[in-house]
């Protein structure tokens, strides 16, 4: 009754758009640069590359097949002198043609190569704080901003943004972005803005709610998305699927208990 749900929706449609600072890199780049040297012209040394291009395998295939053919070792010739020049080029290739998510998943992808590449750091990078630093770099930013709340308040969340959020306003290429508070329905031209975990996207909602029991799209699909809005429920049943997966994955990891 204090206002905090408009509150918070205010300071989330006026920092919408924002992405968070990248955390600063703190490589020895001239180690990489000393085993990027030896390392482009070993054939062996493709394996890795086309690691770091998985994000572009489902692209058409003539185009991802040129882009591993041109990018793959050894180069006999003066191209892509650094990794730097290197990941430039794969930027410059496929900016037009894969989805931001994907680009940064290839930026993930080269920032663990980096770290293989960084001998001097590789005991410091084998310690807890080397793995959080790694860990932060790996993060993908977005500027999606997700909402935890308990379940019985889902559908207050999505009844005061329809209410007092203009979805239009927020939405890619939109024209009509009426914002009359009278419209019985979901503003129509809004789609792709907020989320509503177990209904999907707010513009094709219709009150009351009509909850199912819906699989959570991956992040990249949220990443795309203004709000994000999550029941309880749902964080304690992903956090149980990442703790199997994590047993599944390391059976000798013992902190794996199932407690959360």
């Amino acid at each position: 009754g204090l206002g905090k749900t408009i509150t918070m929706l205010a300071l989330i449609a006026n920092t919408s758009g924002l992405r968070p600072i990248e955390p600063k890199e703190f490589y020895d780049n001239d180690s990489i640069d000393e085993h990027w040297k030896l390392m482009r012209t070993n054939p062996v040394f493709r394996t890795e590359i086309l690691k770091a291009l998985r994000p572009f395998r489902d692209c058409y295939h003539h185009q991802y097949a040129a882009l591993a053919e041109d990018v793959s070792p050894p180069y006999e010739d003066d191209r892509f002198p650094t990794l730097a020049s290197f990941e430039r080029h794969v930027n410059k290739c496929m900016v037009r043609r894969v989805s931001q998510a994907k680009l940064d998943l290839f930026r993930r992808n080269v920032v663990s190569f980096k770290a293989g590449l960084d001998k001097r750091n590789r005991r410091f990078f084998a310690n807890d704080k080397g793995k959080r630093m790694v860990f932060e770099r790996n993060l993908l930013p977005c500027s999606a901003t997700l909402v935890v709340v308990p379940d019985a308040l889902l559908e207050h969340w999505a009844e005061q943004m329809r209410r007092h959020v203009n979805l239009g306003v927020f939405a890619d290429g939109t024209k009509d972005i009426s914002s009359s508070r009278n419209e019985s329905t979901s503003n129509s031209c809004g789609s792709g803005v907020a989320y509503i975990d177990g209904v999907g996207d707010l513009s094709s909602a219709r009150f009351p709610l009509n909850h199912g029991q819906m699989s959570i799209p991956s992040a990249f699909d949220l990443m795309g998305y203004a709000i994000v809005v999550v029941p309880f429920s749902r964080i304690k049943q992903q956090h149980a699927h990442a703790r199997k997966r994590q047993r599944e994955e390391d059976p000798n990891d013992v902190s794996s208990d199932g407690s959360s």
